[in-house]
């Protein structure tokens, strides 16, 4: 949120210190302007606010320097420097700078209390008025830093979150646009050493070369501007380039039911991803020229497909593309179940229709 990211960078303190500067200035009909030595210590105060936002130790320094200032010549205490110098503390609260903050408190609030006592010395019980109204000030600019400190921590949690949703979703691109494409160049490449070099088959490696280079471009782009920017492929789409694969590499398949559906866009570019990445899975963790199944169905409320094959032995491990598979799911609304037997590999999928799907 915007005005949460406005409070974390320090916009509220400034606005006091204008606030206290201007009230200064305006009070008993700018009396305060007659005294320019007293004009340059709120000045001052405002200054070392803004200073302690860019360097808290600094701000903090600066900040101590000018109450003193104030309790030696602001006789009268007269000026609401005191409260411009609280926005100090209050900064250096929300950036967590805890013991600059005590200290400064401790010098601003005792310069506060003293200058208001000698001002009104001769009044009776002066000092704890003195203690009481400056305490119940303070004690407020307090809570306002505390706030500020929880709006600074849950900003920057935000923006945790959001640099590891990017990061995350560029490992997932890489890992199922680049690095397939990659792995399956390789492929191709042995296949046509063992077979010979074909037109079709030097073709299929020219044709993943560039749509390792167009994923490659499009990750790189996401990094930079924190949007996706991945070619959306289609259900029938991967299913096309995933049985010429499969083909290419021995795997004997058979698919049923939907497979050319009508779906809204975003959960055709859904299906069409998972699909790809579970057809990837078949033919890097499958049995060499075992059997693979798909079978998918639409009705009025959802898209379900199923695929199974038979798997090598070995453990099963889970990996970027079993989190890319229920990341692109839940995109959508949808849920995935990953399980295995010694035999087999299943993957079920079930995404929600919406929009207006026909």
């Amino acid at each position: 949120m915007i005005w949460i990211r406005a409070l974390a960078n320090g916009a509220l303190e400034l606005i006091l210190a204008a606030f206290f500067l201007t009230a200064t200035f305006i009070a008993n009909d700018g009396a305060r302007i007659d005294e320019p030595h007293l004009v340059v210590i709120d000045v001052l105060a405002a200054a070392a606010v803004a200073l302690t936002g860019w360097r808290p130790q600094w701000g903090a320094a600066m900040g101590i320097a000018v109450a003193l200032a104030g309790l030696a010549f602001d006789a009268d205490q007269f000026g609401l420097w005191p409260m411009t110098l609280m926005c100090v503390v209050v900064s250096l609260m929300r950036l967590g700078r805890w013991p600059l903050a005590a200290v400064s408190f401790s010098v601003i609030f005792a310069s506060s209390v003293a200058a208001t006592y000698r001002a009104s010395m001769t009044e009776e019980d002066v000092l704890w008025q003195a203690l009481f109204t400056w305490g119940t000030l303070d004690a407020f600019m307090l809570i306002v830093g505390l706030g500020l400190y929880a709006a600074s921590r849950h900003a920057a949690d935000l923006a945790e979150q959001e640099s590891k949703a990017v990061r995350l979703q560029a490992a997932i691109d890489l890992h199922d646009l680049v690095a397939k494409d990659l792995t399956i160049i390789a492929m191709e490449a042995e296949r046509a050493k063992l077979d010979g070099a074909t037109a079709e088959s030097l073709s299929a490696i020219a044709d993943r070369a560039r749509a390792a280079g167009v994923a490659l471009r499009s990750t790189v782009g996401y990094l930079s501007s924190g949007r996706p920017d991945a070619p959306a492929v289609t259900f029938a789409g991967a299913l096309r380039s995933g049985m010429a694969r499969l083909e290419r590499a021995n795997f004997h398949g058979r698919v049923e039911g939907d497979l050319s559906p009508t779906l809204p866009a975003s959960i055709d570019a859904a299906a069409g991803r998972i699909l790809t990445e579970a057809l990837f899975n078949v033919s890097q963790h499958g049995r060499r020229k075992g059997r693979w199944h798909l079978s998918a169905e639409k009705t009025d409320e959802s898209f379900d497909f199923i695929i199974t094959n038979e798997r090598t032995d070995g453990p099963i491990v889970a990996g970027l593309g079993t989190v890319s598979i229920s990341q692109s799911a839940r995109a959508v609304g949808g849920h995935v179940d990953q399980s295995h037997t010694i035999c087999d590999w299943t993957c079920s999928v079930s995404l929600p229709l919406t929009g207006d799907a026909s």
